[in-house]
């Protein structure tokens, strides 16, 4: 799995040439690959016009997205045990 960032997409539809889009293909392989949502937007962002954000916007309705989750996250950080003093915090407010 290849998660690619919007400043490697950028160089592929800048890249005339195609050497970029060549290299990345190699890198791929026959690898999954993904983008996020921020680099869908940041890409769209980019549009120079209104035709230019309809093919890309076309392009990436096309494409696989991870999402991340902000809660799973900071689930982690969540203590395992609760605390005792945040139950009698909870207790005083009510």
């Amino acid at each position: 799995m290849l998660l690619i960032d919007t400043s490697v997409w950028i160089s592929v539809f800048r890249d005339r040439a195609g050497q970029v889009r060549q290299k990345l293909e190699t890198l791929i392989s026959d690898r999954d690959v993904f983008l996020t949502r921020f680099t869908q937007l940041e890409l769209l962002q980019g549009s120079l016009n209104e035709k230019e954000w309809t093919l890309l916007s076309t392009y990436l309705e096309t494409q696989d997205y991870v999402e991340l989750n902000y809660i799973s996250k900071a689930a982690l950080c969540l203590p395992k045990k609760p605390d005792p003093a945040a139950k009698n915090y909870d207790q005083q407010q009510h």
